[in-house]
């Protein structure tokens, strides 16, 4: 059982940072798509921003390094984003 658990929590490092470093990666893709959707002046910089702090994000946490820091900045990031959002 403490196997099984075991390879799970590994498996979930890999379901939480794949997606967020896809995620960066159409930030860049669509860039003048997303920017209508800035709620702050400077559109395409901040999807950029964004774009580079969730693929540094995703990487490492799958290389182990820097991640508690990265994690850090992306929730600042979300919240930045939903505290303009609900305004």
């Amino acid at each position: 059982m403490k196997n099984i658990i075991l390879n799970i929590s590994k498996m979930g490092k890999y379901l939480y940072a794949i997606p967020m470093v896809i995620f960066g990666l159409f930030h860049f893709l669509n860039a003048s798509a997303m920017a209508g959707m800035v709620p702050i002046p400077g559109g395409v910089f901040w999807i950029y921003l964004t774009g580079l702090s969730l693929i540094l994000a995703g990487v490492s946490i799958l290389i182990q390094k820097l991640d508690d820091w990265l994690v850090m900045v992306g929730r600042f990031f979300f919240r930045l984003f939903l505290l303009y959002k609900t305004r």
